[in-house]
């Protein structure tokens, strides 16, 4: 009977031990997973409005009535790019600031955060892994190791008056310029006539209505923006565009990387990207479907459009 009874105490305490170091389980977030089924959700919200689209941005300063520009980090003053453009124009409808903090950022600036959820976005750290270390196949591999991290809008944080707030940092060839002159500089070869605004890859040539075809100037310069990002990807350039047929997948995701390029150049010049152009809702499903089936595909885009973006900039700077 004893012996019945050390074994059950024994038995009960070895089960307590097994309840008491049970680890915790966490489950390892897909990112590109997670960000393409938000990207989904927002452009299948858009169908049949247009300016719903996650990377159209209407949004002016509430003082000044300027366009807000891109989103930047306020603690350095450095602009956020690729992804984390889109994810942070995606959170930021109920705020007026472009400026963001992370949750150490605000609170080394003296303040804190106001119990409000914050947004999250990328990000992206290359890792060096050694393949075959020690044989004569070693080689050196970088792989991107991809995470979420959370920053809060500043106005959800508050703030002490003399905190050292930065403003974007200026980029000195998008100022007081505009798309016109940034084609010319660079040498895009254009022509205005006609009802069409495209860019003729077997021509490198940018075809735009005349401007008085358009609502405002501004909607010409934005619509010139998609053209100018299509040009970048012309084969005496960044040799991007792989097809050239109407309404198959690839030309779809050239429409892609020129709309999110074109919404990354107008919010830099400061102009109002508030529609796409006419007869582009129809590849919002082609859009759709491509995301479904690859859930790297808008990373990819928004890589490219980033890329487009960059080859400008570079070479606004060489042409001065």
């Amino acid at each position: 009977m004893k012996n019945s009874t050390a074994a059950k105490e024994i038995k009960s305490n070895i089960i307590a031990k097994k309840k008491f170091t049970k680890k915790k389980t966490f489950v390892k977030r897909d990112v590109y997973q997670e960000v393409t089924d938000k990207i989904i959700a927002a452009l299948e919200a858009a169908e049949g409005d247009c300016k719903k689209l996650p990377w159209l941005k209407p949004w002016k300063d509430s003082n000044t009535g300027a366009s807000l520009g891109m989103p930047h980090n306020a603690a350095t003053g450095r602009a956020y790019s690729g992804m984390n453009v889109m994810l942070l124009w995606m959170g930021k409808e109920d705020h007026s600031s472009n400026g963001w903090l992370t949750f150490n950022q605000c609170k080394e600036l003296g303040g804190n955060v106001k119990g409000e959820t914050g947004t999250q976005i990328v990000l992206f750290k290359p890792i060096k892994i050694v393949e075959g270390k020690g044989t004569p196949d070693e080689e050196v591999k970088n792989i991107p190791m991809v995470k979420f991290f959370t920053v809060f809008n500043v106005d959800q944080c508050n703030l002490p008056v003399d905190a050292k707030i930065h403003k974007a940092a200026d980029i000195p060839e998008f100022k007081d310029t505009t798309v016109s002159e940034i084609a010319k500089k660079l040498g895009a070869k254009m022509e205005v006539g006609g009802n069409r605004a495209c860019f003729i890859p077997s021509a490198d040539l940018i075809q735009m209505p005349n401007q008085n075809q358009f609502k405002t100037e501004e909607h010409f310069e934005a619509v010139l923006s998609h053209e100018l990002t299509h040009w970048t990807g012309g084969k005496k350039r960044l040799d991007r565009i792989t097809s050239t047929r109407f309404g198959d997948s690839a030309y779809a995701f050239e429409e892609l990387i020129a709309e999110i390029g074109s919404a990354y150049l107008c919010a830099q010049l400061g102009i109002q990207k508030e529609e796409i152009q006419t007869g582009h809702e129809s590849y919002i499903q082609s859009w759709i479907d491509k995301l479904k089936d690859d859930k790297k595909a808008i990373f990819g885009a928004s890589s490219m459009a980033r890329q487009s973006n960059e080859w400008i900039l570079e070479n606004l700077a060489a042409s001065k």
